[in-house]
């Protein structure tokens, strides 16, 4: 694969054109991603030179804390076979008000008129108060024998959990190639 290395778009969570807060019901607001729960998610600035998450990072993506038991972060890659059949990692840097299990999954969306779903869990993370960085590597299913059908992707849910009051601090989310999480790739506007 040639060019850039991180199949997320606004990984870094740097775009916000619809605002930088939501109180309302399941939406889009950073650039790229969906809430996926009816839970509250604002845009938050890290502290000029701080070093817990490192290359120095303007934003970070708040969500959660509500009554909901479970919460959802979404992001959508277009073109479903783009990754079939390949080994990827996905990483991220996260933490939590109080510590929680992440559970994080794909799904392969065939599209309309396309194949049923294909969902891939992924192995879970044990969040802790304190940012720290996650991999998950796995290989998605192949598409053969799959009928694609328009507004097919591959949708990866970074974020799955049972937090109740639970605030989920989330940075820097890259997915790409193969086995290794290598450092995060700042994509240009």
């Amino acid at each position: 694969r040639s060019g850039r290395k991180n199949f997320i778009i606004n990984g870094g969570f740097d775009v916000w054109q619809r605002g930088t807060s939501l109180t309302s019901a399941t939406a889009f607001l950073a650039d790229r991603w969906v809430n996926g729960t009816s839970e509250v998610q604002t845009r938050e600035t890290f502290t000029v030179g701080q070093t817990d998450v490192p290359g120095n990072p303007t934003y970070y993506h708040r969500g959660a804390g509500g009554a909901l038991t479970w919460y959802g972060l979404d992001h959508k890659i277009e073109n479903v076979g783009t990754t079939s059949g390949r080994e990827v990692t996905l990483s991220y840097w996260m933490k939590g008000s109080s510590t929680f299990t992440n559970a994080p999954y794909s799904i392969q969306n065939f599209g309309s008129g396309g194949s049923a779903d294909v969902a891939t869990p992924l192995s879970t993370a044990s969040i802790t108060t304190s940012w720290a960085k996650y991999t998950h590597t796995f290989t998605l299913a192949s598409i053969t024998g799959k009928t694609v059908g328009v507004g097919n992707h591959m949708q990866i849910n970074v974020v799955r959990a049972n937090v109740a009051s639970i605030v989920i601090d989330i940075a820097n989310v890259q997915l790409e190639l193969g086995s290794v999480a290598t450092d995060f790739e700042h994509r240009s506007y």
